[in-house]
């Protein structure tokens, strides 16, 4: 849904969440054997340093915004957590994920942007966008996606905060549907048609409908894979091998020494008067 909201007339812009899963994929590249244990160095992907380094910087401008379009976008959630582990400086990760909380988050599951009308009862599915006057119609009406209270299970997990990860869990378990004895998680929940009015009124008043996509089988992945790691039949590490959920330590201070050579005498005596 990176094309922003349909008040985005099709232009391109720069997305933190596509940035941010750019990162880690630069990052997880880099120095990768194709041919594993088997290869040598004619085999390893070698990543330029300043494609790492100007990603990084293109993140930090955008965050804690998606986009310009856009304040905050659930899709952060896999940029500052699992899977990609992209936001280090814990200020910015900390901040970014609030936000997101704050704006979107619901009793159902989060928002994936605001003023998002997809599969709400008054979207008109025929129409690619829609003017700014009109976009406030979906305010406080936005579907709500349980695939987002997965995330926090997973990256609370992740930060070891396992009272968090099982208030998460316990949301999912609410939100699921029962089928056969299995717990489905469904793509989204959705406002009748006959309670609009008043949840615009009073935002999340009014019980939600979950829609036909059931279970929507990204969520339903992350659930079982979160559920796995909780119960203890998974560890971290067999999810995020690379480690990249551990804190990163900042580098220490690397000094470069640089010899000078004067083209003429004229130079040299101007460099050792500049006492270089």
């Amino acid at each position: 849904w990176e094309r922003g909201h349909k008040l985005n007339h099709g232009e391109p812009e720069l997305n933190a969440s596509s940035v941010g899963m750019a990162l880690a994929a630069l990052e997880a590249m880099d120095g990768l054997n194709l041919f594993g244990t088997e290869g040598s160095q004619a085999s390893l992907v070698h990543v330029v340093a300043d494609d790492i380094a100007r990603t990084r910087i293109a993140l930090s401008a955008l965050l804690p915004r998606e986009s310009i379009s856009k304040e905050v976008d659930a899709a952060l959630f896999s940029i500052t957590g699992f899977p990609a582990f992209a936001v280090t400086d814990p200020i910015l990760r900390a901040q970014t994920h609030q936000r997101s909380i704050d704006k979107l988050e619901g009793r159902y599951g989060c928002k994936r942007f605001l003023l998002d009308g997809h599969q709400t009862v008054i979207e008109d599915p025929h129409r690619l966008h829609y003017e700014p006057h009109e976009l406030k119609a979906f305010a406080n009406i936005e579907s709500e996606w349980p695939l987002f209270f997965c995330y926090q299970f997973l990256n609370h997990l992740f930060d070891e905060n396992f009272e968090a990860a099982a208030n998460y869990r316990s949301r999912i378990e609410a939100v699921a549907v029962e089928r056969d004895g299995k717990k489905l998680v469904p793509e989204l929940y959705y406002v009748a048609p006959d309670d609009v009015e008043a949840e615009r009124k009073a935002p999340g008043s009014q019980k939600r409908i979950p829609n036909e996509n059931i279970p929507l089988v990204w969520a339903q992945s992350l659930f079982i894979l979160g559920s796995m790691i909780s119960d203890g039949l998974l560890q971290l590490e067999d999810v995020d091998p690379l480690g990249r959920h551990f804190p990163k330590t900042k580098t220490q201070e690397t000094r470069v020494q640089v010899a000078l050579l004067a083209e003429n005498e004229t130079i040299k005596q101007a460099l050792a008067q500049a006492h270089l």
